[in-house]
C-alpha cells in the first residue's frame, strides 16, 4: 500500500462514512472503477480521478435539497423528470447532492437570432431531442449546513451559488434547503431566481435514481461531447479540475464560447462572471 493509500484508508476510518451509509444503494469506493449493486440492475464504470467517492440514492436525503424551479408553461410540458444522486468522499468536507432534470427535447432560439444564426452557419442549429440540466447541492458533511451550488448557468457552463447569495426555502426538512433556480427558455440552463420560490419539480415529474439511469444515457449518446469527470465527479467542477461539463475539443464547447462572447442563446440571461472566454 502507497503512502497515499494509507492516508486515504485513515481518512475513511476517522470520518466513518462508509458506516453510514445505505449499503443496498451504494456504489463501492475503492479503486478508481466504480460498480453498481446488483439492485441498481446495471453496471457502471465512473472514474473517480484521485478522490474516493460513495455514490448512493437515498430517496429522503435527496429531496430535502431539491431546487424549487420557476419553470414556463412549455418547459413544464417538456419535462420529464429529475434525476439525483448524493456523493460523498474523505477526500473532501462536504456532500454533493446531483440532480439533472431531463426534458423532451430542445428547441432552437433561431428566430431570435437572425444574421447571427446565418453567419455561424454550421453552429447555428442548437434544437436536439432530449435535454439533460445537472444541478449539485454542496453540504457541510459534519453539520448538514448548506455550503454552496453549482448550477449549469449558459449553455453546460457553471453558475457557482454560494451561501451569501443563494435563496432558499424550507420543506420536506428542519432547514432551509430547497434553492430557487429559474429555467431559462428554451435552453432549459439556470438563473438563480431571488424574487420567485418556485416549484417543487418531483410533484409534476418523475424522480429517478441518476445511478440506475446512468447506463441507459450513456448508449443514447447524451454524454458523447461531455466531460466524463465533470458528469461523475461533482468535486471536480468544484476545485477547477473541469472547467464546464462540455468535453473542450467539441463542436459545442467552441459555439458556446462564441455565443457567451457575442450575448447569444440566452448568455444575457446569466451572470457575466460564469461565462467562459472566446479563446
Amino acid at each position: 500500500m502507497s503512502a497515499s493509500d494509507s492516508q486515504h484508508q485513515g481518512s475513511r476510518s476517522r470520518r466513518g462514512f462508509l458506516r453510514t451509509l445505505p449499503t443496498s444503494l451504494t456504489l463501492g469506493t475503492i479503486g478508481s472503477v466504480q460498480s453498481a449493486t446488483a439492485n441498481e440492475g446495471t453496471e457502471y464504470e465512473w472514474v473517480n480521478d484521485g478522490d474516493y467517492i460513495e455514490r448512493t440514492f437515498d430517496e429522503d436525503t435527496l429531496l430535502e435539497w431539491v431546487p424549487f424551479l420557476n419553470i414556463s408553461s412549455d418547459a413544464r410540458r417538456k419535462f420529464i423528470g429529475l434525476y439525483g444522486f448524493t456523493a460523498r468522499s474523505p477526500d473532501h468536507d462536504t456532500d454533493a447532492h446531483c440532480f439533472w432534470a431531463r426534458y423532451t427535447h430542445q428547441e432552437s432560439a433561431a428566430d431570435d437570432m437572425g444574421f447571427w444564426d446565418e453567419a455561424a452557419g454550421w453552429m447555428s442549429s442548437d434544437s436536439h431531442l432530449w435535454d439533460h440540466e445537472p444541478s449539485t447541492i454542496f453540504t457541510d458533511s459534519q453539520t448538514g449546513e448548506f455550503r454552496k451550488a453549482i448550477a449549469t448557468g449558459y449553455h453546460h457552463y457553471p453558475l457557482e451559488i454560494s451561501a451569501m447569495n443563494a435563496p432558499l426555502t424550507q420543506f420536506y426538512g428542519t432547514r432551509d434547503s430547497h434553492l430557487h433556480l429559474n429555467v431559462v427558455d428554451p435552453w432549459h440552463h439556470y438563473t438563480v431566481d431571488h424574487n420567485e420560490q418556485g416549484q417543487d419539480p418531483t410533484y409534476f415529474g418523475r424522480f429517478e435514481s441518476f445511478i440506475a439511469n446512468r447506463d441507459s444515457w450513456e448508449e443514447q449518446n447524451i454524454f458523447k461531447n461531455s466531460n466524463p469527470l465533470a458528469i461523475d465527479n461533482p468535486w471536480a467542477l468544484a476545485d477547477g479540475r473541469a472547467d464546464s461539463w462540455w468535453d473542450e475539443s467539441t463542436r459545442d464547447a467552441r459555439a458556446a464560447r462564441i455565443w457567451a462572447y457575442l450575448g447569444l442563446r440566452g448568455a444575457g440571461d446569466v451572470d457575466s462572471s460564469v461565462l467562459p472566454a472566446l479563446y
